[in-house]
């Protein structure tokens, strides 16, 4: 698998204005484990360290493609937080070590996979703290899934690999090797210079993350083949003494029975599932709680959730809480016909980490087909790819009192979907902060978008309607506001825009209907507006040129102070007195939504 650097931050406390989380930097992360030489039974009780790692090019044998170089600084993790939910009588309890036959008690545990076949609709399985090397594990009905109070389960699609044999003088073999996890995605999903992505195989050595390759002449240190004809797994790095894991499972747990209704109401809390060869989880049932637990490292997708774009097709009212998705192949999340999913205070950082093709589904989260999508107080920061992707039929969402920063492509994203209200985030140092694209009816409000290189982009491509007019998506951009948004560049020399309006086949007026109360920052001369009218693009770095131009911004605020009370630390608030002005009163229909009231400051944390 190819694989990018990796810089984790930690959400270490709430922000003091608005409960938003505040991230700090940890470092860098490309390994999911740092454990030492173990063997097959042995249990570490939370996800092993992985080692902080660098980068540098392979060369001509392999053009484009990475190989990790050995750190000299300290190792880093992917923390599970432990939890505290109480133990219900008649609880099954499972553990790592349990031995077949196990009761289900805490002194004879049963097997997860005992419990999952045995246990009664509406029982709750507690999970001892440590490894569980088992995977393609269904839920066959309502269950509880949790951790036991203080300890740290985790569900891992790998094994410890044993009987090498060196292989000429630059790698090792392991002969009979029985899994594969060849291409499944066609070529619109891969970007030419990574063709590897679409190969889902996984190896660690000492929890050191290995890239792969498509051939046996090209191993050499940090770096693997899979020949899947001749059954043989080759690494380029000595195993002796060191713990050698594989994937060989393609899926943790699965809510995926043949009647939805039968798992409906199951909850899986205080739960980490990683190294799985598609994803750690997958649902497709309604009413389903996951909440407080980790998707990391897996192939393709952390938490994949699948089902139909009404009620009835059987995957509603699904709700994250406390997740947290990273360094996932191609998503953090991808979910398809979820209506009223609920996402709030979760975590989905350093996605698409194999490089998939960035405008064909790779993500921090991508949501699809849905109506009345809740997306509240979560942090998608550091994807390669979208950080937040909200496309095609994913109507009548509420995306409030987010962070989105650092992110390839764009913070969030409102493509061919139909009515979105888009309020109070702290939108920071992504590609672009905001992008519309094809989408109708978009409310954005009270926004901090802070030195993106384009804060806002609204566009509109041509592109065929395979849609029927009623499913909402009319394949244009039309009526989009945007009021009392904060848009600030604050770093030296910066060359960014505020607002990209019209490229493509859309006019600027066409698309944007109200753009006014905005307050614009920056302390260095820029392109605030690009606007596309009457056929001809104007750029402008004044805002007195430009409302005279659009007649648009009549009550904008220009300022060349920075506003913010401490940004180097995550700390969006403002300052007082920097920003002169008034904000527009909020629509109704925005104060209920976001529950602050008509009378608001400017940006995501007031004025």
């Amino acid at each position: 698998m190819s694989l990018r650097t990796v810089i984790i931050f930690r959400i270490e406390n709430t922000h003091p204005m608005k409960n938003l989380p505040v991230l700090s930097l940890c470092g860098v992360l490309l390994g999911a484990s740092s454990a030492p030489a173990q063997n097959a039974n042995s249990a570490p009780q939370n996800l092993p360290t992985g080692d902080a790692t660098a980068f540098a090019q392979i060369g001509d044998a392999a053009p484009k493609k990475r190989i990790l170089v050995p750190p000299a600084d300290a190792p880093l993790d992917i923390p599970l937080k432990p939890t505290n939910y109480p133990v219900p009588a008649g609880a099954i309890i499972v553990s790592p070590d349990a031995k077949p036959g196990g009761a289900g008690t805490q002194n004879s545990p049963a097997t997860l996979k005992n419990a999952l076949q045995n246990a009664p609709a509406g029982a709750t399985i507690v999970l001892r703290g440590g490894l569980y090397r088992d995977g393609n594990l269904v839920i066959p009905h309502r269950l509880t899934l949790q951790s036991f109070p203080g300890e740290l389960p985790w569900i891992d699609g790998s094994d410890i690999v044993t009987g090498w044999v060196k292989d000429g003088e630059n790698a090792w073999r392991r002969d009979g090797w029985n899994f594969a996890f060849p291409p499944i995605f066609d070529a619109k999903d891969i970007e030419p210079a990574y063709p590897l992505a679409n190969n889902r195989d996984m190896v660690w050595v000492n929890g050191r993350y290995l890239t792969q390759v498509g051939s046996r002449e090209e191993v050499g240190p940090s770096r693997f083949f899979v020949d899947y004809s001749a059954k043989k797994l080759f690494i380029g790095d000595d195993p002796a003494g060191k713990t050698v894991e594989a994937t060989t499972r393609a899926n943790g747990l699965m809510l995926r029975p043949r009647d939805a209704a039968q798992v409906a109401g199951s909850v899986i809390r205080g739960l980490g599932v990683r190294r799985f060869a598609d994803a750690g989880l997958q649902i497709a049932a309604p009413r389903v709680t996951i909440e407080n637990s980790v998707a990391a490292w897996n192939g393709i997708f952390g938490l994949q959730i699948v089902g139909g774009a009404t009620a009835a097709a059987g995957t509603s009212d699904v709700t994250l809480r406390g997740v947290r998705a990273s360094c996932n192949g191609k998503a953090g999340v991808r979910t398809w016909g979820t209506p009223r999913l609920l996402v709030e205070n979760s975590t989905f950082t350093h996605n698409n980490i194999e490089n998939y093709r960035r405008a064909w589904g790779a993500a921090g989260i991508k949501m699809m087909k849905s109506d009345g999508v809740v997306f509240r107080n979560n942090v998608v920061a550091d994807n390669y790819a979208f950080g937040l992707w909200l496309d095609e039929d994913l109507n009548d969402a509420t995306v409030v009192n987010n962070i989105a920063r650092g992110n390839a492509v764009a913070g969030i994203m409102f493509e061919i979907s139909h009515r979105a209200l888009i309020a109070f985030n702290v939108v920071h140092d992504n590609n672009v902060g905001l992008m519309i694209s094809n989408a109708t009816v978009g409310k954005v409000f009270n926004n901090t978008f802070a030195n993106n290189k384009t804060a806002v982009n609204v566009k509109q491509w041509r592109r065929p309607n395979h849609q029927t007019p009623e499913e909402g998506d009319l394949f244009l951009t039309r009526e989009i506001v945007l009021k009392n948004n904060l848009f600030a560049q604050t770093k030296p020399n910066a060359k960014n825009v505020f607002i990209d309006a019209g490229k493509g086949a859309g006019a600027a007026p066409e698309m944007i209907s109200a753009l006014d109360s905005n307050v614009y920052v920056t302390t260095a001369p820029l392109t605030m507006v690009q606007w596309l009218a009457g056929g001809k693009m104007g750029e402008f770095q004044d805002l007195d040129a430009f409302r005279a131009a659009s007649q648009q911004e009549k009550n904008s605020v220009f300022a060349t102070v920075n506003p913010f009370v401490d940004a180097a630390k995550g700390d969006y608030r403002l300052k007082t007195g920097v920003i002169a002005g008034a904000a527009a009163p909020l629509p109704a229909e925005v104060a209920a939504a976001t529950k602050v009231g008509a009378n608001v400051g400017f940006g995501a944390l007031g004025s």
